[in-house]
């Protein structure tokens, strides 16, 4: 199955959300991680998440929406875990939590990425070059201390 057009969806409100925040192990259980650390990986972004959800196959597809309480990282993922007439589309994955598990254990086992800003999403091309590292920032700042200016 290959990622579907949101617009194209059928029963969307029968596909279940997932978020990177839920298999994200710097989180906590009340700031949202929803697995055990066990499970759970460093760092998970949407099209990573997306990337294991094609390799079983699921329908999928992505969406530029934030969850509250990381609303910073963009991307959420919708999964069709049940075909129209009830039955699952894989037997090992009937419930969300058995689905977030395999997510989490297979999330890290990707290429890593080539660059820091490929883990966002939703970014906009033009908005990377206005971006500055933060190492560069504090460089320029240093300098100007130094030299009595401020």
């Amino acid at each position: 199955m290959c990622v579907v057009e949101m617009s194209e969806r059928q029963a969307e409100d029968k596909w279940i959300c997932l978020y990177p925040l839920y298999i994200d192990i710097s989180k906590s259980l009340s700031e949202g991680r929803k697995v055990p650390k066990a499970f759970a990986c460093e760092n998970p972004y949407a099209s990573g998440i997306v990337k294991v959800i094609q390799d079983i196959p699921l329908p999928c597809g992505i969406e530029p929406k934030s969850h509250p309480k990381d609303f910073w990282k963009v991307g959420r993922v919708r999964v069709a875990l049940f075909k129209d007439n009830g039955e699952p589309f894989d037997e090992r994955f009937k419930t969300r939590q058995a689905l977030l598990r395999h997510v989490g254990q297979n999330h890290p086992k990707l290429v890593p990425r080539s660059s820091p800003y490929e883990c966002r999403d939703w970014m906009p091309p033009d908005s990377e070059s206005i971006m500055a590292p933060a190492g560069k920032i504090k460089k320029k700042k240093m300098k100007k201390i130094a030299a009595g200016k401020r």
